[in-house]
């Protein structure tokens, strides 16, 4: 097997398949983006707001096409909706994420559950069934006929389409104004008000959420790449028209990024503080974290590699 080649980060920070409302919020993380004193503050003007904005659009890329350029950790509390609409936090997962270059076939490796690694022979048991459908999927590939490549490859193109209507959707969606400065882990940042503009017209599946929410993001000033964002809802947000789940007004959604390698910005952490009802009218709270952390760089000549426990 081809290995891979990782360098382990130099900055450690703590710490998934985005589901739709991570995506969310990475969207507007993205697309949008311990004080100065006052002094400090009133000594330069902010940034003129179409110029910066403009910048930080221009140097955006998503964060899944980031993250396929690393391993790296990731510690979830799962939200489980039980058949009866219960919604409650589940265990905490550890997994060891591999990154595909296709969309959809990231391997997350299960490590542990709530702090109890798993044994080695559950271990290899997971790993041969993933090297085994990476064989089965290799095979399927070289014998693929020119019409299945191109309906593959149609796909695939709408899959990126779709994701680039949800950034775009932020844009016309949101007023994003410059407002303040601040200081993140010693960096400089311009603070972002993220506000909806009335009817605006989306695109996406996702767009049609955007207006619900208001926040700030906070913009690297040097180098126009986002460190954090935190958005609230501003109006109770149906999910399946209400029939799913009503998510609460004042609801919280939030994520951080930190630089690593000294080279690109990543997700360190996301959190999702909920309130609202789901199926059956069950109230429900929860307030779940994910964190990324242990990012390493590598590179792949063909496929994924990891070394499989002795059994």
């Amino acid at each position: 097997m081809t290995a891979w080649t990782r360098t382990r980060d130099a900055v450690h920070v703590r710490g998934g398949s985005v589901r739709p409302i991570a995506r969310w919020i990475c969207s507007v993380a993205i697309a949008s983006s311990v004080s100065i004193s006052a002094a400090a503050q009133s000594a330069s003007p902010l940034p003129n707001a179409e110029e910066f904005i403009a910048h930080v659009r221009a140097h955006l890329r998503s964060d899944e096409d980031l993250q396929r350029q690393y391993t790296y950790l990731e510690r979830r509390q799962r939200i489980r909706v039980s058949k009866l609409g219960k919604v409650h936090l589940d265990d905490t997962r550890l997994f060891e994420v591999y990154p595909s270059p296709e969309r959809g076939q990231t391997y997350r490796r299960l490590l542990s559950i709530d702090d109890h690694p798993l044994s080695p022979d559950d271990l290899h048991r997971r790993d041969e069934a993933r090297q085994k459908l990476l064989a089965d999927r290799s095979l399927i590939r070289a014998r693929e006929t020119p019409a299945e490549r191109a309906s593959r490859e149609r796909t695939e193109a709408q899959a990126r389409q779709e994701q680039q209507e949800i950034v775009d959707d932020v844009f016309r969606t949101y007023a994003l104004k410059p407002t303040d400065r601040d200081l993140i882990d010693g960096r400089r940042a311009i603070v972002i008000e993220v506000t909806p503009r009335p009817g605006a017209t989306v695109r996406s599946q996702l767009g049609k959420y955007f207006s619900k929410v208001h926040g700030r993001a906070w913009v690297g000033e040097d180098d126009f790449q986002v460190m954090k964002v935190e958005l609230q809802a501003a109006e109770d947000i149906l999910v399946g028209w209400g029939l799913l789940a009503r998510i609460h007004k004042g609801s919280q959604f939030s994520i951080e990024r930190r630089r690593i390698n000294n080279e690109v910005w990543l997700p360190s952490s996301m959190r999702i503080s909920l309130a609202g009802r789901s199926l059956l009218l069950r109230s429900f709270r929860v307030d779940a974290l994910t964190e990324f952390f242990d990012y390493r760089k590598f590179t792949v000549d063909a496929r994924e590699d990891y070394r499989l426990p002795a059994k």
